[in-house]
């Protein structure tokens, strides 16, 4: 693992900074702002959940080869296999 330290704020980055430990070569890392304390971090959305329009329209966006044909159940598929999330 990196000796790489998290801050949420900048204001923990300018106490470190001030500390004994500061390495001056060391880069500074923020967290993303929804990985927060006690958060598992980024998640997939649920497409169990997402109607066939919502479905078929996220699809189209990321250029999926879907129609008003392709069943929900291979759109929910389609959009799995398309998470950069997997």
């Amino acid at each position: 693992m990196t000796d790489q330290k998290f801050f949420h704020t900048s204001t923990e980055q300018k106490k470190e900074q001030q500390g004994k430990n500061f390495k001056s070569d060391s880069t500074v890392r923020e967290t993303p702002g929804q990985q927060g304390p006690g958060h598992s971090g980024y998640s997939k959305p649920d497409y169990s959940e997402w109607t066939k329009k919502e479905l078929l329209e996220h699809a189209q966006k990321l250029a999926l080869n879907a129609d008003e044909d392709t069943s929900i159940d291979r759109l929910r598929e389609l959009l799995e296999q398309a998470s950069p999330l997997n």
